[in-house]
This record gives C-alpha cells, sequence and structure tokens, in this order.
C-alpha cells in the first residue's frame, strides 16, 4: 500500500493518497518534512482551490498539469513554494503539479474550502497517515 496523508481543515479530515510514482521527489520531500500546517489562503481567481504556504521542498516539477480534478493536490515548486487543494471547479492559466489525490471525505473538504472563502484564517494541518 503506498503513502497516505490526513488533511485536516477546521472540523473535517481528508484522507489522500500520493502518487510516488507520478512524483517522486516531492512525495518523498513532503513525507520527509510531515507534520506541516499553515493559514489557508483561497484563489480569488481561478476557482475552488485552496493553499498553504510550505518550505521550499523541491524545484523540480513533476506530473505538470493543465487539467485538474477535484480531489487533486498539487504543489508550487521554487520561490512561493505551497501545497495546494483543488476541490472543485477550477479555470487555471498554468499549470498545476499534481502529487495526490483526496479518496476519503472530498465532500467535508469541499465544505470547508468553500467556507475558508467567506471566514479567512482557517488553518489546515497535513500529517502522515499511519497504518
Amino acid at each position: 500500500m503506498g503513502k497516505k496523508i490526513e488533511i485536516i481543515i477546521g472540523e473535517e479530515k481528508g484522507i489522500a493518497e500520493l502518487f510516488e510514482e507520478k512524483a517522486p521527489k516531492y512525495v518523498e520531500a513532503l513525507w520527509n518534512a510531515l507534520p506541516l500546517d499553515g493559514i489557508v489562503s483561497h484563489a480569488n481567481f481561478s476557482g475552488e482551490e485552496m493553499s498553504i504556504p510550505t518550505p521550499e521542498l523541491t524545484r523540480v516539477k513533476e506530473n505538470i498539469a493543465y487539467k485538474t480534478c477535484p480531489g487533486d493536490l498539487g504543489y508550487g515548486a521554487g520561490k512561493g513554494s505551497g501545497l495546494i487543494v483543488y476541490y472543485g471547479n477550477l479555470s487555471v492559466t498554468k499549470p498545476g503539479c499534481v502529487f495526490g489525490r483526496i479518496t476519503g471525505n472530498l465532500e467535508g473538504i469541499q465544505k470547508e474550502g468553500r467556507r475558508v472563502w467567506k471566514e479567512r484564517g482557517k488553518k489546515m494541518v497535513i500529517r502522515k497517515l499511519e497504518e
């Protein structure tokens, strides 16, 4: 079984599978840096996307995608690093680097994402899911 993480926002917890084959360098760097937390920022123009700032985990861009699906997890490489949760409809202007997908409780994460748009200052926690 592959690596999984838990994403906690507000009262909701989501489970995500990491794409170890598609984004091996980022997944390894993220795994070694966990747990991470931060105040959530919501996209202003692209749609249903939220993120937290992270330390620069890698400058390597892996699994670049112009189209993401609800539940995909992405990252910004290099300056302005961050972990991104694509939770709904998007109209992106630049590609993202996708490293995982929420497979458990996407609905709850979507609910919190929509709440973050209105209620700023929410915290996101990302940690290893040890089974």
